[in-house]
């Protein structure tokens, strides 16, 4: 739980809470440039979830996830130096699409589903889910009360970006003392592409994928709450 949250505090939180003061003190153009980082960012991680799950089949995932965290951990203390060039962000957001989506989904899936057995996949995922949220909620209400105490602006945003670095490392502390370190168990290439064509020519399939589609829509309009209250209603 803490592990499948902490590692998504740095390109998503960060954006969520303190999208105008990231533009500020990064020195972007505007929410344009903002918004052009994560549509690069979200183009490789589409390419990153098709290819996660053959990874996933290679390689051990207590391997993979506690890689994932120490690499977005590593870029979290890159960002904590405040670059102001586009060319560092896109760099790093490009590394987060590897270290967050390719190499952290697909295996944090797998073990979840190893770990419910064949009677409890719902209360395995329904914890790992519920979970992830009272993780975000706790470090989320941390970071606030840090980025308030060192009076916001960019020693503010470094001390937030420096609390979620420090929860990555522990997340990946925790998944490598955790996790069984045992070997993948691969499946044939040929298995493997005749599930898929099966699956996709399933109805349902592409009807669950919409409903994941429209709820993502909306949750990540959320996003532009807190940048709402702050410009349009003056919050602090």
């Amino acid at each position: 739980m803490w592990a499948g949250e902490s590692i998504y505090l740095l390109p998503y939180a960060l954006r969520r809470d303190y999208r105008t003061t990231l533009i500020d003190v990064l020195e972007l153009p505007g929410e344009a440039a903002l918004g052009a980082i994560y549509s690069a960012f979200g183009a490789l991680s589409l390419v990153a979830y098709l290819a996660g799950g053959w990874l996933a089949d290679r390689v051990s995932p207590r391997v993979l996830l506690t890689w994932s965290l120490l690499v977005t951990a590593g870029g979290g203390g890159f960002l904590a130096t405040l670059p102001s060039t586009p060319a560092q962000l896109y760099a790093l957001f490009g590394l987060w699409s590897i270290s967050t989506i390719l190499t952290f989904w697909a295996p944090l899936v797998k073990v979840t589903r190893a770990w419910g057995g064949e009677a409890a996949q719902g209360r395995a995922f329904g914890l790992l889910d519920g979970g992830r949220g009272l993780v975000a909620a706790a470090v989320a209400s941390i970071g606030l009360q840090i980025f308030a105490l060192r009076g916001g602006g960019a020693a503010g945003l470094r001390a937030v970006i420096l609390l979620y670095t420090a929860a990555c490392l522990i997340g990946a502390f925790a998944t490598w003392r955790t996790i069984p370190g045992e070997p993948p168990r691969r499946t044939s290439e040929s298995r493997v592409s005749g599930g898929l064509i099966e699956v996709l020519k399933r109805p349902r399939v592409w009807l669950l994928g919409g409903i994941v589609f429209c709820a993502y829509s909306a949750y990540y309009g959320t996003f532009y709450f807190a940048g709402y209250a702050e410009v349009g209603h003056g919050a602090d």
